[in-house]
């Protein structure tokens, strides 16, 4: 089982061969690198370009598809559709998701969830993730989601390093919004060329600063793009890492929704990585410790889940209790409740849930 990675780390190029050792979901794991490899510790500054890879699970290797500048991207998405040849890895892509999610499959759906991850992460510590949300998300046979895209952004992965890993998030949001460019080309050439659509469902989840990167990615947004409709189906933010009225009317969050079919914020009270950041890096409430901060100025179709009171699962690393900033991975309520909501079941409806004040709901 293989799922892609989109980085805009820093791609280092050599001669000949060389060893690149990762320690990737707690397995230490070496391979020879041939000619190219993508830097691990972070220490770079957000590329503006990006490049992707196709990481196989089970083997815990990744391989940097070929690539190259396109001048006119259409047009390259119109050859290969006449050759069957994907000349840049974006569309290699792109066309393998798309026919994976074309096939049949009568038990289950074949969902895409695209999952933007946070501050300190390596490109282990990313490709760790992916390992993560396969388990808890792709896994479960009651879960919608089949294949797996992780954006890895050159965060430091270093503690004191927050205000550099901030720039980078506002850079590599700008550029994620030119990777949601060529996603919109891609679909809207689909339509053009007669091709059957596939009825999946792409989703779109981010956790802690890597609501920044959307949060950048939704300010680079044109209007033309904004008004593709709901290509994105359900919009998540985990432990949101931005200000408490980042989702207000007028604000570039708040835009996300023209984009998607339901936005869902799920806050924390007792997450200690957000108060830390509130208190020595903001000065300003978060959003994914408080909620927002009106629930009258965010848009209708934006609903909010407090998971405060919801419990890590047993055998939950210690930091996952102490921090409680990483619940979609460590708290099976709230993996089931995003799960539902992945699955598009009606706010409502989710199991688990009770009413709270100002119209949010609480995972119980």
């Amino acid at each position: 089982m293989s799922v892609f990675l989109v980085t805009n780390r820093f791609v280092d190029t050599f001669e000949g061969e060389r060893n690149q050792q990762l320690e990737i979901d707690g397995v230490s794991t070496a391979h020879v690198r041939t000619g190219e490899a993508i830097s691990n510790d972070g220490l770079e500054e957000a590329l503006p370009v990006f490049r992707v890879a196709s990481y196989d699970l089970a083997e815990r290797r990744y391989e940097l598809l070929p690539d190259r500048i396109v001048a006119n991207y259409p047009a390259l998405i119109r050859a290969t559709h006449a050759d069957g040849a994907a000349r840049v890895g974006s569309l290699q892509m792109m066309r393998s998701l798309r026919e994976r999610m074309a096939e049949p499959a009568a038990d289950r759906a074949g969902d895409v969830l695209f999952f933007v991850h946070g501050f300190d992460y390596t490109l282990a510590d990313a490709l760790t993730e992916a390992h993560e949300l396969h388990r808890r998300y792709v896994d479960p046979e009651d879960s919608p989601i089949a294949h797996l895209v992780i954006f890895s952004w050159p965060s430091r992965g270093e503690k004191l390093s927050y205000g550099s890993d901030s720039a980078d998030a506002q850079r590599s949001g700008l550029l994620l919004a030119r990777v949601f460019d060529r996603l919109c080309l891609f679909l809207r050439a689909q339509v053009e060329l007669g091709e059957e659509p596939c009825r999946r469902r792409i989703h779109l989840a981010a956790h802690s600063m890597g609501a920044q990167v959307i949060e950048h990615f939704a300010s680079a947004l044109s209007p033309l793009e904004r008004g593709q409709g709901a290509i994105l189906s359900e919009v998540a933010l985990l432990a949101a890492d931005v200000g408490w009225d980042a989702l207000e009317l007028g604000r570039p969050l708040a835009r996300l929704v023209d984009l998607c079919r339901r936005l869902t914020v799920y806050s924390n009270e007792s997450d200690d990585a957000l108060r830390v950041s509130a208190w020595t890096k903001h000065g300003a409430r978060r959003l994914g410790l408080c909620g927002p901060r009106d629930m009258r100025r965010i848009p209708g179709r934006a609903v909010v889940v407090d998971t405060s009171d919801a419990e890590c699962a047993d055998g939950a690393p210690a930091m996952a209790e102490f921090a409680d900033h990483w619940d979609h991975r460590w708290k099976a309520a709230l993996i089931g409740d995003l799960t539902a909501v992945f699955s598009g079941q009606r706010s409502a409806k989710i199991s688990g849930r009770e009413r709270s004040g100002g119209g949010c709901w609480s995972l119980t």
